[in-house]
């Protein structure tokens, strides 16, 4: 790899990169890295170098910075500072959130809008302030068992800033948390890149089918389920005695397909119906 640097450069170049040392031999801990710069309005305001070794040195961190430099990033990985993507609209309606520039660049390269986050803890609350105008914003988390609490907390960062700017409604009806698919022993996104990208497109038409059916066919099951319950409390239902003895009775929907409370279906399929019955009065059967 020294060598064929030297190809391309002049010594003194290399020497200041710190590929060679000041004698001219090859540094013995020279690495190469890839050089992930990010840009905000035309101009470059950090460099981050992934490792391509898996070893630890380093401490076995996947990422570095310039040395003395804290290597501030202002905004998400092609991404505005409110968080909306640059130089694509959201396929679908939906923009992907993932962690790390690799995964953001792996999305985008099958179609999709993606932004990143440079770390899982360097969230900030100001990038969503744009997410008011998305359909639908996807966070998706690696599938990590050995460190199932970072991806917790990259999720948990981003909910909070999201409830914070928008509020429990949006992010009911428009945020969305998936994790990336167990294929093939897959961690995230670019892990299945490299398994193929017809195997990244899939993993992620489904998710985006399960996001853009989910909640309104639960909505439906939930109208359709409130109706067939009043139509069965009616043909049932014998009053007796005075006041409401005998009573079932459910809030029914109207026309449109709304949320409502009466009846309940959760996203593992569970449901709840909330109805008021009337019970014999004290000592009477």
């Amino acid at each position: 790899q020294v060598e064929a640097a030297r190809e391309k450069r002049d010594d003194e170049t290399l020497a200041a990169c710190g590929v060679l040392t000041n004698s001219g031999m090859a540094h013995p801990n020279v690495e190469y890295l890839l050089l992930i710069p990010s840009w905000r309005e035309g101009r470059c305001e950090g460099l981050r170098f992934r490792r391509l070794s898996h070893d630890t040195t380093y401490g076995g961190v996947k990422y570095l910075s310039l040395r003395g430099s804290t290597n501030q990033v202002e905004t998400p990985f092609l991404a505005t500072p409110t968080g909306l993507p640059n130089g694509c609209g959201p396929h679908r309606g939906i923009l992907w959130v993932v962690e790390g520039e690799l995964d953001t660049l792996s999305i985008r390269s099958v179609g999709r809008a993606a932004i990143g986050a440079p770390g899982a803890l360097s969230w900030r609350p100001e990038w969503v302030r744009g997410w008011e105008k998305l359909p639908h914003v996807v966070i998706l988390k690696d599938h990590d068992p050995e460190n199932v609490d970072a991806a917790d907390k990259f999720v948990a960062r981003i909910r909070a800033a999201a409830l914070s700017q928008h509020g429990q409604a949006w992010c009911d009806e428009h945020l969305h948390i998936a994790t990336t698919p167990d294929t093939e022993g897959a961690k995230d996104a670019n892990d299945l890149l490299v398994l193929g990208a017809e195997i990244l497109e899939v993993a992620l038409a489904k998710i985006e089918d399960d996001v853009l059916s989910s909640r309104s066919r639960r909505l439906g099951v939930a109208s359709l389920l409130a109706r067939r319950f009043h139509e069965a409390a009616q043909g049932t239902m014998v009053r007796r005695g005075s006041g409401k003895s005998g009573l079932i009775e459910i809030e029914t929907p109207g026309q449109e397909v709304l949320a409502q409370t009466a009846v309940i279906v959760g996203d593992d399929g569970t449901v709840e119906a909330r109805f008021r019955i009337g019970l014999p009065a004290q000592g009477r059967r």
